[in-house]
């Protein structure tokens, strides 16, 4: 049975984390996660994209945003209490926690140290994951899906004129041990006949 994943708007926000959580939640169908969203992180997101590229037209976010909620199969959590017990340091990421009980979720996956912390204690209901831990997570159960997406990643790469080192882009990214292992999958690609 597939996993509830709800994600931070701090991991759909990088380009790379959003694109890896993406691609391998296409790749495998569902059958180990399944990620879900609220309208609170979309919009910390597209508040954070529209700060950061004040220069897109509304019709990439716009797009951007309609892909997420499209790949993210569990769907939009709706209803969710912010009233209920929160302990953590930061009371603006409440709604992220109530979401994510609200929603039954197994994993939040975060790079929110706070929200890391608080996802660490017995009481909640989920567990925290950072993003690295949450892909290495994925490459262990569905390598086949990693070195698939690695492939994918490297095509598009090379087609778009990008720079082909998609583990130091990990690497940058926050992801050091998913960015070793995609180095590996690299190397073993560069091997093939």
């Amino acid at each position: 049975m597939a996993v509830r994943a709800l994600y931070d708007a701090n991991v759909l926000y990088s380009r790379t984390t959003r694109d890896w959580v993406l691609m391998l939640q296409m790749k495998t169908s569902g059958l180990m996660f399944v990620g879900c969203w609220t309208e609170d992180i979309m919009a910390e997101l597209v508040y954070n994209l529209r700060r950061a590229h004040p220069q897109w037209d509304g019709a990439v976010i716009a797009t951007l945003r309609g892909k997420i909620e499209k790949v993210l199969e569990g769907g939009r959590i709706e209803d969710y209490d912010c009233t209920l017990p929160y302990e953590g340091e930061d009371p603006h990421d409440r709604h992220v926690h109530a979401a994510a009980v609200a929603g039954r979720v197994g994993v939040l996956v975060t790079d929110d140290a706070a929200l890391l912390a608080l996802g660490a204690d017995a009481s909640t209901p989920y567990d925290a994951m950072s993003v690295d831990d949450f892909l290495v997570l994925i490459a262990e159960g569905a390598p086949e899906a990693v070195a698939a997406v690695t492939e994918e990643q490297l095509e598009h790469a090379v087609a778009h004129g990008r720079d082909p080192d998609l583990a130091s882009r990990l690497e940058a990214a926050g992801c050091q041990t998913f960015g070793a292992h995609v180095r590996t999958v690299l190397q073993r690609l560069a091997l093939r006949p």
